[in-house]
């Protein structure tokens, strides 16, 4: 049998740092893209994780109900995954902050080391020291503290087994992990041996994210203020005279998100640089695709729209992918050159739609006499059936005209019963198949688990395979979580699917649907 040694296996031990994935180390992030395994907990950010480029990835944190591979079994697993027979691996164990900070990065080292296997140890920055400096706090100050002491909240036995009285009498910065849940016994405890009840303590919750929030008050009353702000994990609590500078250096920009956590589920290939907007406002933004669009090349009646449509016929765009994939094939059959007796009339259901028409063709001027496909792209005043209808009677499209609808596989009927009661010669073509993906273990750990505080869904398609992949939310009410749609077809969807649907913008505009949703996420309903 080959060793490890000869087939060169060897486990990462990386940080991941404290919460912001550009605070990884350049070393941690060049190993973490390119590793042949890649083992991750719930602190990690998800943006991380999709960088990689690691064939296998397996997440290892807690899910919802306290299900977790213990300790003892992420050991095995790390020994396991460099033993395998197939060739040299590069296994990363990516931890959120410090591998050897309350990571248990110490036990999987020596798990390591007894199984012969080479490892390596990436430092990461900790959440304890830089939680605190977003927040306006130096752990360290010459006139306040000479030191600084990392401490864990955990607790043993229901009690958290600390020498209270020593940390107390060091008159050292305490900062103190995991200690949300016991924060009340922590601070009790801390007064019981001496501290003085009016010493400064900060809470900060989702440290160096954009969602990062803080709680101030002292030592006496912090876990009551915490209790009543529904402070969650991860969450760091600085209790010394530093904590008092919060109010000094800490950042004064309104954030009325500050300690949310909204889920972007949308197709792969559409990108929505709007829900910046809900960044800058505080909240932390999972960006995720639940939808891949796969074109149906080699589809019959694919090739018949392209080889029999012409400048008498209208095509109907309910989408922007749609329109892409329609671009894609026509260049497919007909090269980049296009004959103006093959060029209908293009109709974009909503604003929205035809300007991501118009930006598939970077280069184009509207209106030019020239290569470009979507020479004019019309659009009607109002959403839906009836204003496409109106539209067509004022291009004077006569009755029994072809409209061509290029969509996804699973789109719905609206608009083909539309055209043919209207008496329209209504052509539906799936251009493409809209594929669920599956969600993220860590992302489905953070929904169940109650630290999700919106889904918005970006089409129908994309709310049914939320659902697909967490059937738990169509199963209960789940009133912490405000679930929003993009519109009503995509709301319709929703309720189809068995989700709720608590909020649709009064028009299906991606600008207005980001800054209307910051109102119900701010006020919980």
């Amino acid at each position: 049998m080959i060793s490890n040694i000869e087939r060169k296996s060897i486990v990462y031990l990386v940080g991941a740092g404290p919460g912001d994935p550009g605070l990884i180390t350049r070393r941690g992030y060049a190993l973490m893209r390119d590793a042949d395994a890649l083992v991750y907990d719930g602190l990690v950010d998800d943006e991380l994780v999709r960088e990689s480029h690691a064939p296998e990835k397996i997440y290892v944190g807690k899910t919802a109900g306290g299900h977790t591979l213990t300790q003892d079994e992420i050991n095995d697993l790390l020994v396991d995954l460099a033993t395998k027979d197939d060739g040299p691996r590069r296994i990363v164990r990516l931890k959120g902050g410090d591998p050897f900070v309350f990571g248990r990065g110490g036990e999987e080292a020596l798990a390591l080391a007894d199984a012969g296997v080479p490892f390596e140890v990436v430092p990461g920055v900790t959440a304890g020291i830089s939680a605190p400096a977003a927040a306006g706090i130096p752990v360290t100050h010459r006139k306040a503290s000479a030191g600084v002491v990392l401490v864990t909240g955990n607790r043993e036995d229901g009690r958290v087994r600390l020498p209270f009285r020593a940390l107390v009498e060091s008159g050292l910065t305490l900062s103190f992990y995991m200690g949300v849940a016991s924060l009340s016994q922590i601070t009790e405890e801390l007064i019981a041996a001496g501290m003085e009840s009016g010493t400064p303590a900060v809470v900060i919750q989702d440290g160096n994210l954009p969602s990062m929030r803080t709680v101030v008050g002292d030592v006496a009353n912090i876990a009551s203020l915490c209790d009543a702000a529904q402070v969650r994990p991860p969450s760091i609590c600085v209790i010394g005279k530093v904590a008092a500078l919060q109010h000094t250096l800490g950042a004064v920009i309104p954030r009325p998100l500050a300690g949310k956590t909204v889920m972007l589920a949308r197709a792969e290939d559409l990108e929505y640089p709007e829900a910046d907007g809900l960044r800058l406002r505080g909240a932390r933004v999972i960006d995720l695709p639940v939808i891949r669009c796969v074109a149906r090349a080699g589809d019959a009646k694919v090739d018949g729209l392209f080889a029999e449509v012409t400048s008498r016929d209208v095509v109907v765009f309910t989408s922007g992918v749609a329109a892409a994939m329609y671009l894609q094939f026509h260049r497919a059959h007909h090269g980049e050159a296009v004959d103006d007796a093959k060029r209908p009339r293009f109709i974009a259901t909503t604003p929205a739609i035809r300007r991501r028409i118009l930006d598939l063709e970077p280069d184009r001027e509207e209106g030019a006499d020239d290569a470009t496909l979507f020479r004019q792209v019309l659009c009607p005043a109002q959403p839906g059936a009836a204003a496409v209808l109106e539209l067509l009677r004022e291009l004077r499209v006569e009755k029994g005209a072809t409209v061509w609808l290029p969509r996804s596989a699973s789109a719905g009927d609206e608009y083909a019963q539309a055209l043919r009661g209207a008496g329209y010669d209504a052509r539906p073509v799936a251009l493409y198949d809209s594929v669920p993906q599956p969600i993220p273990a860590d992302v489905r750990s953070r929904l169940l688990g109650g630290r999700v505080d919106a889904v918005l869904c970006m089409s129908g398609s994309a709310a049914e395979s939320v659902v697909a992949s967490v059937p738990e939310l169509a199963e209960g009410d789940w009133p912490s979580i405000l679930f929003a749609a993009i519109g009503q077809k995509t709301a319709a969807a929703m309720r189809r699917a068995g989700l709720r649907c608590d909020f649709v913008p009064d028009h299906p505009s991606r600008a207005e649907f980001f800054d209307a949703v910051v109102g119900p996420l701010t006020t919980g309903g």
